[in-house]
């Protein structure tokens, strides 16, 4: 089975309980904040809430550690959050508090000359730490044992999938979710009774990925997990004494095993994903 999905990038589908180491900040250290504007979130990831901003040259007490790229912040007292370390630099940095106090005096309606101006910019996760999500387009080679032998066909299935690290389980385990349909029954059963036949078919799958980084713009991924499939289809059988036609309810659940393999790409704000799939 392969696969091609777009995605818009990070849009959150499932929110996570997610577990925050803490750092005590009883051996804190003063940090001043060297960009214009800088975030600070309730929890040391970028796609966590934003409770805050500060600003250059304010001057807060932070961690001594750092939980990965993060420092603790003490914003005000009693409540503490998280900012990224290349929004602040441990000590205090006497000349950007002064040129922040400065600032705050003249005003910036009255600014004259050039202006020392740093870029105020919400740190990017690197390609294979985000999440995505979008639509996904299945080619599916679908078998199955009915009508006294080995039935098999190909056809499309349309959906959506989610992928990415944090995205059900908190922290950095990369996984996928797909949720695809098929609207309509196996060209087979009608050469098989004669009669026409309709119906749908729903899978759903979620995968564990070991994803490697190739280049900023290009990963590629292997992963296995457990599968679900249900599939409903209204077949006409036609009566050999009679010679009418009767319907029959065709009903199935199945679940299972899906391993993958695949490729991803970097597109400005997007990913394209080639996937082969096995489903066992």
């Amino acid at each position: 089975m392969f696969g091609l999905c777009a995605f818009s990038r990070n849009l959150l589908l499932v929110l996570c309980v997610t577990f925050v180491a803490s750092f005590a900040l009883a051996q804190a250290q003063k940090g001043t904040i060297v960009n214009e504007e800088a975030y600070v979130y309730s929890s040391p990831d970028f796609d966590s809430p934003v409770v805050g901003v500060v600003k250059m040259g304010e001057v807060y007490d932070i961690s001594t550690g750092k939980k990965e790229a993060f420092y603790k912040l003490r914003l005000k007292p009693g409540t503490t959050a998280w900012i990224a370390d290349n929004d602040i630099r441990p000590g205090v940095v006497q000349e950007l508090v002064d040129a922040a106090e400065k600032a705050k005096n003249k005003g910036k309606k009255n600014k004259k000359g050039a202006k020392n101006e740093v870029e105020k910019k919400r740190p990017k996760r690197a390609f294979e730490k985000t999440r995505y999500r979008g639509p996904v387009v299945e080619m599916l080679q679908f078998k199955e044992s009915t009508m006294g032998g080995r039935q098999s066909e190909s056809f499309l299935m349309y959906g959506v999938k989610v992928a990415g690290p944090n995205t059900v389980f908190a922290g950095d385990m990369d996984t996928e979710a797909n949720f695809i349909f098929h609207m309509g029954a196996p060209n087979y059963y009608k050469g098989l009774t004669g009669n026409s036949a309709s119906g749908w078919m729903f899978m759903g799958n979620f995968l564990f990925e070991n994803v490697t980084r190739g280049t900023e713009n290009y990963n590629y991924y292997f992963g296995f997990g457990p599968m679900f499939k249900f599939s409903h289809f209204e077949l006409g059988i036609t009566d050999a004494g009679t010679g009418k036609s009767k319907s029959y309810s065709a009903d199935d659940i199945s679940v299972g095993a899906i391993f993958n393999f695949g490729v991803a790409f970097k597109i400005s704000d997007y990913a394209l994903r080639l996937d082969a799939k096995y489903y066992w």
